[in-house]
């Protein structure tokens, strides 16, 4: 097979295509997006040797023996909805479009297993390619290329430079192809082509009229929208409780994070102006089909779930979700149709805090420094068409997938907010799902802002505690869940502390480490006000109760006094800074070269 015929194969290929650069073919299309073996070999050298090396461990997987191969990406790119959106010039033109893509995806680190909650190796990547019309020059007006340093996860939008007429766009077959060139901290090369294609320009497109997805906590967190959840823990006193999930023994959901998750809400159609079509639902089908919804995935320390009733196949979840009415659409008198949506566990009440199911093992997450959030990812498809007034359809459904997304609130796309809707967009995005655990052993005495003790769980809401800087605060909430084992910290001025493993103290050097992080010889503060020094750091067996606080109108940690050392309160414990991870010298000089490519290749 020669190169024509592998780029047909590509053309005939839709999804992701991993490239064996241990075949001629596929080593000839990589170098071609490259610009030549020659620019790559003069003009990058560590792109160069990592297209070498990822040539040779392929010839070497293939001849039998066992390469050094980098297997750290298990790439998911999909092309969530092309769109066009009027352009104002002198005024409304909505008869002037331009062309919006929007590509998300995830790269996820096949190493860093939840086990052990390795921290996720750092990788970079280098995207081009373009976005077309194979049967119009005009059309073929896309080129994507960019860099992006040691991501996870891509979500970006991209808009043509041209104006199009609006008649352009109809009955339409845009294609899509990229290169993705993934590096990891070795700078082993993992090549990918991602190719999909989709019809564009029916007036079907511009059928949704808004997407709205609730709230499950718009009282609790009004500032950042966080989803709390309180990890083998319980909360007293909480007036909008976060959501729980007991671990480490059995309970109710076998073991399962039960998580509470936007799935809840409607999309409303446009009306059609100057006709009496209007756009329809169609219902969903009595046979499950694989594009009624996308199983939700829950990506937490680089490892990732399907979820949403994991225990059932797809065939029994379609009929649970057909019989429980999870769907349901109404039109009202001017013929513009919602469609319901309500992804619920008809096993519990209504007002549960449980009720919505999307389900993920995750009892061997961490409780110690490393990675604290869950992203989700998920949604579900469903067809619009258009009817005349009598009822016949005039133009059949077309699917459409209604996404819902987490990202952190930097990640957010310009310009969007969270539960919020885009015109034109089928994405609305949700904060991350935050883990929130660690706590002081039962006896520990905890310093009383009249001078008293009190073992920590005599600790009680409306309690007055002395907290680092002079403070005297109120317990506004007690929280308390089970530890099997904790860490013990002795100092040569004869503190002892009990704390779970990820709790942190404050050190002389003004950082916040875990308290399994601590090694004799480091210098922590104590209530004296000085620094004293820990003589040693080890596990315990433990099996009981650990309780920890937070205190009223205090959204940012604070350090209470127990057992004569400041350590941290609930939500210091949670929202501890951690160490960002260093690029090595290597990297950053792969990186300058994948930039000076971007440039060169724009």
């Amino acid at each position: 097979m020669g190169l024509s015929e592998f780029k047909k194969k590509l053309d005939q290929t839709k999804g992701l295509y991993r490239l064996d650069l241990s075949i001629a073919e596929e080593r000839e299309f990589y170098l071609e997006h490259a610009g030549g073996e020659e620019n790559l070999k003069s003009g990058f050298p560590l792109m160069y040797h990592a297209f070498e090396k990822s040539c040779r461990m392929n010839h070497e997987g293939i001849t039998g023996k066992q390469p050094d191969a980098p297997g750290i990406v298990d790439s998911r790119f999909q092309i969530y909805d092309f769109m066009s959106e009027p352009v104002a010039a002198d005024g409304p033109r909505p008869d002037r479009y331009v062309l919006k893509a929007a590509i998300s995806g995830s790269f996820l680190d096949k190493r860093s297993a939840l086990a052990d909650c390795a921290p996720a190796r750092p990788f970079q990547v280098w995207i081009n390619g373009k976005i077309f019309d194979p049967d119009s020059s005009r059309l073929s007006f896309m080129t994507v290329n960019e860099h992006f340093d040691y991501v996870n996860q891509v979500d970006r939008q991209y808009l043509s430079d041209d104006v199009f007429l609006e008649e352009e766009f109809y009955n339409r077959i845009l294609r899509v192809r990229f290169m993705l060139h993934v590096y990891d901290e070795d700078a082993n090369l993992a090549p990918y082509v991602y190719t999909d294609e989709c019809r564009y320009g029916s007036p079907v497109n511009r059928a949704i009229a808004s997407i709205h997805f609730d709230d499950p906590a718009p009282k609790k967190h009004p500032d950042t929208k966080e989803l709390r959840i309180l990890y083998g823990r319980t909360s007293q006193n909480l007036e909008y409780p976060d959501y729980t999930y007991s671990t480490n023994n059995a309970d109710a959901h076998g073991g399962k994070l039960w998580t509470i998750v936007p799935v809840k809400g409607r999309v409303t159609l446009n009306p059609i102006h100057n006709s009496d079509d209007y756009y329809f639902f169609e219902k969903l089908p009595d046979v499950y089909e694989g594009e009624n919804w996308q199983r939700s995935t829950l990506q937490y320390n680089g490892k990732d779930w399907k979820v949403f009733r994991d225990d059932l196949k797809d065939q029994q979840l379609h009929d649970l979700m057909r019989q429980n009415g999870n769907f349901r659409v109404e039109r009202d008198s001017g013929n513009i149709e919602t469609l319901y949506f309500d992804l619920f566990n008809p096993d519990f009440e209504e007002d549960s805090d449980q009720r919505y199911d999307w389900v993920a093992d995750i009892d061997k997450a961490s409780t110690d420094q490393k990675e604290r959030i869950c992203y989700l990812i998920g949604g579900f498809g469903y067809n619009i068409g258009i009817k005349r007034k009598d009822g016949s359809i005039k133009v059949p459904g077309q699917e459409y997938q209604i996404v819902c997304r987490s990202v952190k609130p930097e990640d957010l796309p310009e310009g969007r907010t969270y539960y919020t809707y885009e015109q034109g967009s089928c994405t609305v995005y949700i904060p991350p799902l935050h883990l929130w655990w660690g706590c002081h052993a039962k006896e520990t005495p905890i310093r009383l802002a009249d001078g008293s003790v009190s073992p920590a769980c005599g600790i009680k809401a409306g309690d007055r505690l002395t907290a680092y800087g002079n403070k005297e605060l109120t317990v506004s909430h007690v929280y308390a869940g089970y530890e099997e084992k904790l860490v013990c910290i002795q100092t040569d001025a004869g503190h002892t502390l009990r704390v779970s493993a990820g709790h942190p103290l404050l050190k002389e050097d003004g950082t916040e480490p875990a308290a399994c992080c601590l090694k004799a010889g480091d210098r922590v503060f104590a209530e004296s006000g000085g620094p004293v020094t820990v003589v040693t750091v080890q596990y315990e067996l433990y099996q009981d109760t650990v309780y920890n606080f937070s205190f009223e109108g205090e959204e940012t940690g604070n350090y209470l006094i127990a057992g004569g050392l400041y350590s941290g309160d609930f939500i210091a414990q949670n929202r501890r800074k951690e160490k960002r991870m260093q690029p090595s010298q290597k990297q950053q000089q792969l990186s300058e070269e994948l930039h000076r490519m971007a440039e060169q290749m724009a």
